[in-house]
C-alpha cells in the first residue's frame, strides 16, 4: 500500500504494522519485522570470507531454512535443536531459523 494523504485529518498514513510491543508475538516475529525495516542494509559481514549480507537476504534464508526444518525435518514448533557448525555466514540464519 502507497502512502496516502487524508485532508479531512490533514494525516500521511502509510501500511498498517502490528505493534512489536506486543507479549503475543514471538522473537521470531520480531527479528523477521525488524528484518524488514531496513532491506538494503548490511547486517553481517564475514570475517573470514569478507561476504556481506543484507537484511533481506538473511531474512530470506532465515524463511527457507526454517522451512526446510519443518517440512523436511519434521521439526514443528517448542522442538529442541542443537547447532554443531564452523563459522560461515550461514550460522546466523540457521540460529534464527
Amino acid at each position: 500500500m502507497k502512502p496516502v494523504y487524508n485532508k479531512e485529518e490533514k494525516v500521511w498514513q502509510g501500511p498498517s504494522r502490528s505493534s512489536i510491543y506486543n507479549s503475543n508475538l514471538s522473537v521470531g516475529h520480531l527479528v523477521l519485522e525488524s528484518l524488514l525495516e531496513a532491506p538494503n542494509k548490511i547486517i553481517q559481514i564475514s570475517a573470514d570470507s569478507g561476504s556481506e549480507m543484507s537484511c533481506l537476504e538473511m531474512r530470506n534464508r532465515i524463511i527457507k531454512i526454517a522451512k526446510y526444518l519443518t517440512s523436511s525435518c519434521g521439526l514443528k514448533q517448542q522442538d529442541f535443536v542443537g547447532i554443531v557448525a564452523k563459522n560461515s555466514e550461514n550460522v546466523a540464519p540457521v540460529a534464527f531459523a
